[in-house]
């Protein structure tokens, strides 16, 4: 643990006060973690759902909890759409596949 000595006719408060600081600032640090966590999930959720409209746009309707759970079908779908004229479509199928973290063979 790191001590703090203020100078010599230095109030205490001066002691606290910096105490105070350094804890803030690993507080600080604990909260942009979180944040972080936070921000991806919620970027992993939006592409998602632009995904889903992006493909009912297309005419595939997706059923979203067996594109989480059936990796068969979630490659099919995910196939088609890397394979789609649309661009916005293809792009968010390349970010998503990212977000997965498996590759999906064309």
């Amino acid at each position: 643990m790191n001590t703090y000595h203020a100078p010599a006719g230095m109030p205490s408060t001066h002691i606290a006060r910096h105490a105070f600081i350094n804890q803030s600032e690993a507080s600080t640090g604990q909260v942009v973690a979180q944040d972080k966590g936070n921000f991806d999930a919620c970027a992993c959720l939006l592409a998602r759902v632009d995904f889903k409209w992006l493909m009912a746009g297309q005419g595939w309707w997706i059923d979203p909890h067996r594109f989480e759970s059936d990796e068969a079908y979630a490659v099919e779908v995910l196939r088609f759409a890397l394979a789609s004229e649309s661009l916005a479509l293809r792009t968010c199928a390349a970010s998503l596949q990212t977000q997965l973290c498996e590759p999906i063979p064309h």
